[in-house]
């Protein structure tokens, strides 16, 4: 037990005695009657406090959480932090937006680039000027324009009418705070006459990676310069005065004049370039289709490009000189994607050209200008000799999703920026098939379940992180902060969601239908709703905007429980879904009640059909759905492939059947519903929806399971449980029947990253991870033979994916020696960052006490560090890190944070207890730091409960499934392994080959 020492004041009541503290008689008296005061007070409220009546129907509070009556909330602690206020308070509300009284018509923009030092004092800025043709819609004497961090030559700044006379200009001023150039005139301009604005300008060419900036490659005093922009999503404005709302369409003139070792690029083709005096060159492009501001792009630079003709289309590459081969996979795939999405839809590309640059410093991972798309190196260059498969993919996503931004996001845009996630959530979900197109061995559709349709779930599960799809905003920050995984991840769910309810062929006829409606014009969503609520009249005749409006009105999703009544019958119901059963919904938001349209699509045993299932709605009451044909051994599953936007809880019974079904043949259920099946279960059980057990059973039959969407579901469920036990007896049952159930899984696939296909290379990577962790003998010797041979020899031949696990189990499994070797080797100044961090974080695998307390210790390395990387790995390394942490805060510059970071592995009310007493003693903190501390201990009270409930329940079911062999041995876990004396190189080599990482450079800086 850990003493704390409490620094509390002797009172005249308190006589100190030698061998400690004596109280008085008459304070005796007073403490004994305060005490009986409060025992009956709080039996009083505990009395007057409602029970539920079902252990397993989670309420959740309307605003706040209620009160405790936990006693331990008597401790003195921090103050509740005060909610902040949110932007702005220069003016609210937001009343910045641009009036439709004039939109523009056509840019004219001229750009002079310096980037040279025979530039002088100019070097890192550019001139400019631009005209706008703007038509009058009702007649007015003020225009506003957007600027930001222009320098504005007022005096240059004028005003003509389409006949070119002179208009007069009464008053200019910059309004600062909804960042507008304001221009007054002398007298009304006519409603239905066009005028144009004209202005010159000068800027800095910054490196804050937005608007028009500088990025560079090489190393000083070898720097290159270059230029990039990035306008998305209100930054035009700071390249040159411009109606910068995506609403506000118009066409663009450009021209650039730069020095002539380089190229500009925008986005349309090059019409005209001529060369200037002192090696300057001004190079002329084409019009621009109708855009928006936020597409407007710009490329300065010397890179080469590789390019591809096809047809009257020309699609180039660019990059740095020396990365310009590993653009060549970008190329092809470009290619192919942009042909495939042409043709899906029915609307070819309209630009001659594409450009595709991987920019050295970029803030998005890309951007889908018109014309010329900009990537981070490291989204868009692949070198099949030097990257991972990982990159290749994400390579491809990123391409695709770009490409899919041309029809929806460029050719269909927003009319303003609370519908972003008709650009974002489509793109997303076109990302998959796109990729399943270039890629189809892939098996790419597959994997929406464990990227976007996880992230979204998660996202969405949170208070902290919940919102509408739609949702109102108005200053930058709040533009800015809808760019997050509900515009993109949810987004391409609700865009699969239309499958639960309306036939693929209406889908697909009802896009196409809405980008030729509103193609180079702009769209809401209910335009959408419109549209393919038309769409499926003669189908269904479904009110799509009925349905859709809960879902992208409301923040949150539906767990809808399915309950057997009997044979032929069952009762569903739904509920709003919250992973946390202490968290609350934000009243911040409008909501109806929190009630879905939820589109049932479900099949049973006695016929399972996944093609083409039953289909049913629920809405505000509970409904009966019978079931025909049933038998009492017959299971029932709801959300087939997990089409609709909504998890899935089932009674107990429906729940072993389930587990029987996968135990007897898991194949009668598809892969994608087994893997939505054991995801619902698992995150059902966290807010006591459903046991774990129910969920853990799911998982009995995993031995015979080789997919890959199910394994990375089940282990992206199983690190909750996992972090829940680290520190019980259990754990040890917990450890032999993982390394069991992946054993099978580990074996067929072995080390070996020259076989297989592209799901395989992962599916190694996780089932190597998941059978070092949990002891299985081979892979445990596999590493502990693999990380000698490079302690012996000094060659690490250590495959890069898997150095993490390799280095991790054999200072698990290891001494002195394997622990000294990652020491030697984290504090090498020639080793990489990356691979630093690997070996420190190894280092914390160690289960040796005097090991861990050493690293505690180790000036090498930051403090907080040491305890970030030992906190989660074994039982005694938690509690090394948290002692240490209370005997030393305060001493080594410990952040509130490092006490908050143990949140997620406590889950006892000594734990509670402890972070209790660490906020009354530090009640002092900042408001910050108690957002922390309360957000903390929400958690920890979440943990306690979820062990309280479930902790004997799953030792029971450990001990039925997990085999213990009669040696007291698991069946196939570690024992001890005997260090030779000289490593098998053949060993370590059987599929794995010598790898580098990058290119000896970081992509994406």
């Amino acid at each position: 037990m850990m003493k704390y020492e409490m620094s509390e004041p002797i009172g005249e009541d308190f006589t100190k005695k030698s061998n400690g503290y004596y109280i008085s008689k008459k304070s005796l008296i007073v403490i004994v009657t305060v005490f009986v005061l409060l025992l009956v007070g709080v039996a009083v409220l505990f009395y007057f406090i409602p029970r539920p009546s079902n252990e397993n129907e989670v309420v959740y509070p309307s605003v706040v959480p209620p009160p405790s009556d936990d006693p331990e909330d008597d401790i003195e602690c921090p103050p509740m932090p005060d909610i902040p206020v949110e932007e702005p308070t220069e003016s609210d509300p937001f009343n910045g937006r641009l009036s439709e009284d004039i939109k523009p018509k056509n840019y004219k923009v001229w750009l002079q680039i310096y980037l040279d030092i025979e530039d002088g004092s100019k070097r890192y800025s550019y001139d400019g000027n631009v005209s706008i043709v703007m038509h009058v819609y009702a007649t007015t004497n003020t225009i506003k324009i957007h600027v930001r961090d222009l320098n504005l030559y007022h005096e240059n700044t004028h005003l003509t009418d389409s006949l070119q006379n002179d208009v007069e200009i009464s008053n200019l001023y910059e309004d600062e705070v909804n960042q507008f150039y304001v221009i007054e005139t002398a007298t009304p301009l006519a409603a239905g006459e066009d005028y144009i604005f004209h202005a010159n300008f000068d800027a800095p060419l910054t490196v804050n990676l937005h608007g028009i900036y500088r990025s560079f490659y090489g190393t000083p005093p070898n720097e290159v310069d270059l230029v990039a922009s990035q306008c998305q999503s209100v930054a035009a404005r700071t390249i040159f005065p411009c109606f910068d709302e995506p609403g506000f369409k118009a066409t663009f003139d450009m021209i650039i004049v730069h020095r002539d070792k380089r190229r500009a690029l925008s986005n349309m083709p090059v019409i005209k370039e001529t060369t200037l005096e002192d090696d300057w060159i001004e190079t002329t492009f084409d019009t621009s289709l109708v855009m928006s501001t936020y597409l407007v792009a710009v490329v300065v630079s010397d890179f080469p490009y590789l390019e591809l003709i096809d047809g009257d289309l020309t699609l180039r590459v660019w990059a740095q000189p020396d990365y310009i081969a590993a653009a060549n996979y970008s190329l092809h795939i470009g290619l192919k994607m942009l042909r495939f999405f042409e043709e899906h839809y029915g609307i070819p590309y309209p630009i001659s050209k594409l450009d595709m640059v991987a920019i050295p410093h970029f803030f998005a991972g890309a951007m889908e200008n018109w014309g010329l798309v900009q990537y981070r190196e490291s989204t868009m260059l692949y070198d099949p000799e030097v990257h991972t498969p990982s990159r290749k993919e994400r390579v491809a996503i990123v391409v695709s999703h770009e490409i899919a931004h041309k029809w929806f996001g460029n050719l269909v845009s927003v009319v303003w920026w609370e519908h972003i996630w008709l650009n974002e959530g489509f793109a997303s979900f076109l990302t998959y098939i796109g990729v399943d197109h270039v890629e189809p061995d892939w098996k790419f559709w597959n994997s929406f379940h464990v990227l976007d349709m996880a992230s979204a779930y998660t996202a969405d599960s949170r208070s902290s992180s919940a919102r509408p799809l739609i949702l109102p905003v108005g200053w930058i920050s709040e533009i800015n902060s809808l760019f997050d995984a509900i515009a993109y991840s949810k987004g391409a769910a609700i865009c699969r969601h239309f499958r639960a309810f309306l036939d693929p062929t209406v889908i697909h006829n009802g896009l196409k239908d809405y980008l030729q409606t509103y193609q180079y014009g702009n769209a809401v969503s209910d335009d959408l709703w419109t549209i393919l609520t038309k769409a499926d009249e003669g189908f269904k005749g479904t009110d799509v905007k009925m349905v859709m409006d809960s879902y992208t009105l409301m923040a949150g999703h539906p767990i809808v429980t399915v309950n057997r009544t009997d044979t032929n019958t069952v009762i569903i119901k739904q509920t709003y879904f919250l992973i946390d059963r202490n968290d609350y919904y934000q009243e911040q938001y409008p909501n109806n009640g929190y009630i879905w349209h939820v589109p049932l699509t479900y099949t049973d045993s006695s016929n399972p059909d996944f093609l083409q299932p039953k289909e049913d709605w629920l809405y505000r009451d509970p409904i009966v759905i019978n079931l025909v044909g049933l038998s009492d051994q017959d299971w029932v599953l709801f959300n087939i492939d997990k089409w609709g936007f909504y998890r899935v809880n089932y009674d107990d019974d429906n729940w072993q059947k389930l587990a029987n079904q996968f135990n007897i043949n898991h194949t009668v259920i598809t892969d994608q519903s087994r893997a939505s099946t054991i995801d619902d279960a698992f995150k059902a059980a966290e807010p006591f929806h459903t046991d774990i057990v129910n969920a853990l059973r799911l998982t009995e039959y995993l031995d015979k399971e080789f997919e890959y969407v199910v394994w990375e579901t089940v282990l992206t469920n199983l690190d909750y449980t996992h972090r829940m036990l680290l520190r019980t007896a259990e754990f040890y049952l917990f450890e032999v029947y993982w390394s069991q159930k992946v054993r099978p899984l580990y074996e067929s696939l072995g080390w070996d990253f020259s076989l297989g296909g592209h799901l395989d290379y992962f599916q190694r990577i996780n089932a190597i991870e998941t059978a070092c962790t949990y002891g299985t003998e081979d892979c445990v010797t596999q590493a502990l033979e693999q990380y000698w041979f490079w302690m012996s020899t000094g060659v690490n031949d250590i495959r890069d994916e898997v150095r993490p696990t390799v280095y991790c189990t054999a200072i698990r499994h290891g001494g002195l020696d394997e622990w000294e070797f990652a020491h030697a080797q984290a504090t090498n100044d020639t080793l990489e960052t990356t691979e630093t961090d690997r070996l420190k974080s190894a280092m914390g695998c160690t289960e040796k006490s005097w090991l861990l307390q050493r690293y505690l210790q180790d000036e090498n390395f930051a403090t907080s560090t040491v305890i970030d990387n030992i906190r989660g790995k074994s039982a005694v390394g938690y509690s090394l890190a948290w002692e240490y942490t209370m005997n030393n805060f305060g001493q080594f510059g410990f952040s509130y944070d490092t006490v908050w970071e143990f949140k997620d592995y406590m889950n006892t009310q000594y734990d509670l207890d402890q972070l209790n007493l660490f906020g009354a003693r530090n009640s002092n903190m900042s408001s910050d730091a108690a957002k922390g501390f309360y957000d903390a201990v929400q958690r920890v009270e979440t943990n306690r409960d979820w062990m309280n409930k479930n902790k004997d329940s799953m030792k029971d079911w450990l001990l039925q499934v997990a085999e213990i062999s009669t040696t007291g041995t698991t069946e196939g876990a570690m024992t001890d392994v005997p260090r030779p004396n000289t490593p098998s190189k053949q060993l370590i080599n059987e599929g794995a080959r010598h790898f580098r990482w990058e290119m000896g450079w970081t992509p994406g800086a």
